[in-house]
């Protein structure tokens, strides 16, 4: 009998405390500006991003032929120099050794 008096009391009370006024769907925060530093005239703006046909080229040059060409790694890693011998394709096994890793002699 106690039990559904208190609960009686504290069911009110515990519905009372999540009914909290929701934030409203528009409201955005202040608008952040970021200003330049001290010495310097203006900040900079940021990269625009690539976008369409050079956004595919771009990505295409990141694997540097991993995981399908080996051999196009190799040669990338290698003209980059500063005792770079070569490159394989390595990374997650599951995702096809998708990065192309430079080995250093």
């Amino acid at each position: 009998m106690q039990f559904f008096q208190i609960a009686a009391l504290v069911l009110p009370l515990l519905t009372g405390v999540m009914a909290a006024p929701a934030p409203e769907a528009n409201a955005l925060p202040a608008p952040w500006r970021e200003e330049a530093a001290p010495g310097q005239e203006e900040f900079p703006a940021a990269p625009v991003a690539p976008s369409g046909i050079a956004a595919r080229s771009e990505m295409a040059k990141r694997g540097f032929g991993c995981p399908f060409n080996a051999y196009e790694c190799s040669d990338h890693c290698r003209g980059l120099g500063g005792g770079r011998s070569g490159g394989y394709c390595g990374g997650p096994w599951y995702l096809g050794h998708p990065t192309c890793i430079c080995v250093f002699n």
